[in-house]
């Protein structure tokens, strides 16, 4: 939902890519939105953290922060990959398999 919400595009693109290797689930999420400045890439997964106002988009900053928690609490990570201003972001979330000893 993030990638539509934050985006200003006429056409919104969401690619989902999944592979699996070894003991890892890796899926790559990427979109043409309003990107994010890679100087706010770590800040972007803090609670209430917001990088626009209210008036261009609405939200309450908390939409990164729990996909963050929740990967963490199922033994994952979320990180981006890849993201510039008004070039939208690839973001990586991965995955152990609880199945592999």
């Amino acid at each position: 939902m993030i990638a539509v919400r934050f985006n200003n595009q006429d056409v919104v693109n969401i690619k989902v890519d999944y592979n699996k290797e070894g003991a890892f689930h890796t899926f790559i999420i990427q979109d043409n939105g309003i990107g994010i400045d890679p100087k706010y890439h770590d800040q972007v997964f803090s609670m209430f953290k917001r990088l626009n106002n209210r008036v261009d988009f609405s939200g309450s900053g908390l939409g990164l922060s729990v996909a963050q928690k929740l990967a963490k609490k199922m033994g994952g990570e979320i990180s981006i990959l890849r993201s510039d201003v008004n070039e939208g972001a690839d973001f990586q979330v991965k995955f152990k398999d609880n199945n592999i000893y």
